[in-house]
């Protein structure tokens, strides 16, 4: 009975070596297995790594039919990385493909990087296009319209496209969208209500009589104080002429002229402060609003 047993082990043994195990993994020097382990750590959010794969597929095969995808799948790597220039470099080529799906998908990620990276004209023209273009609801789209108009101080524009879309909204869904827009069109209302001011008319006033500038934009005190420093130093100055002083009347003529000439200068550097500073407080507002909405937006939207 040993020797039988001892006689039919090597047999069971051999079978057992050549049972199939099932399907074999994809090898990981195979395109396949290089982009599954790709898309593996891309769902894992490890961004970098999923890069280096992916640019690995491409250097190994280059003439894979889909490599588009494949560039389209870094650039949103890249994109999910905060890295939005490169992303852009990957997003911007694809744009002129011939496949309607993906070209879809890239003008959706392109419009949101250069929302991301503040190129908020260049957005602001995606996204009407895509506004136009979209086969469902647009308001979504509308709304990042909008948002890029506010983040270039359009602030009128921004709240006549608001009052437009808000009833498509509210029928879409009342309960996300009514929250933003109350809260948003009171910010607008008095936001489009700013008006830049011209560099050029705050100098013109300047030079007509001192503090002209400054009264151009509402500054009173800076109005009053340069009139009298100035007036003051013309008037001593006049009286040096008037006594045959010269020592006095070049003084006060120098002083005089430079409070002018500062007074001039100062008028157009205030114009530009006020106009870079302008609804500041209001955009940062907007933008707050906004990010509680965006969320749901970037859902429906599948970004």
């Amino acid at each position: 009975m040993k020797k039988i047993l001892l006689l039919l082990f090597p047999i069971l043994l051999l079978a057992q070596e050549n049972k199939p195990l099932g399907k074999p993994k994809e090898s990981p020097s195979s395109l396949k297995g290089i982009l599954h382990f790709a898309d593996s750590l891309a769902a894992e959010k490890d961004y970098y790594r999923a890069i280096t794969e992916y640019k690995r597929a491409l250097f190994f095969f280059p003439n894979y039919p889909k490599k588009p995808w494949v560039q389209f799948e870094i650039g949103r790597m890249y994109f999910l990385g905060s890295r939005f220039e490169v992303a852009k470099k990957y997003f911007i080529p694809l744009t002129a493909s011939q496949n309607p799906i993906l070209k879809k998908q890239v003008r959706h990620w392109l419009a949101l990087t250069y929302y991301e990276n503040h190129d908020f004209l260049d957005a602001e023209r995606l996204f009407l296009d895509l506004a136009k273009t979209a086969e469902g609801p647009t308001v979504d789209y509308e709304i990042f319209y909008g948002i890029c108009l506010i983040n270039q101080k359009k602030f009128l524009p921004a709240y006549k496209k608001f009052q437009e879309i808000e009833p498509k909204a509210l029928k879409l869904d009342k309960k996300v969208y009514d929250p933003f827009f109350k809260e948003s069109k009171k910010v607008l209302q008095e936001a489009s209500k700013l008006r830049k001011k011209s560099p050029g008319w705050a100098v013109f006033w300047a030079i007509l009589f001192p503090g002209g500038g400054h009264l151009y934009l509402g500054e009173w005190d800076n109005a009053l104080i340069s009139f009298l420093l100035v007036s003051s130093m013309g008037i001593l100055a006049a009286d040096g002429f008037i006594r045959d002083n010269l020592v006095q009347a070049g003084i006060f003529t120098t002083i005089g002229t430079g409070f002018y000439a500062g007074s001039i200068y100062s008028a157009y550097r205030q114009t530009k402060k006020h106009n870079l500073f302008l609804g500041r407080k209001e955009i940062k507002l907007l933008n707050q609003n906004f990010s509680k909405l965006n969320i749901a937006i970037r859902k429906r939207l599948n970004f």
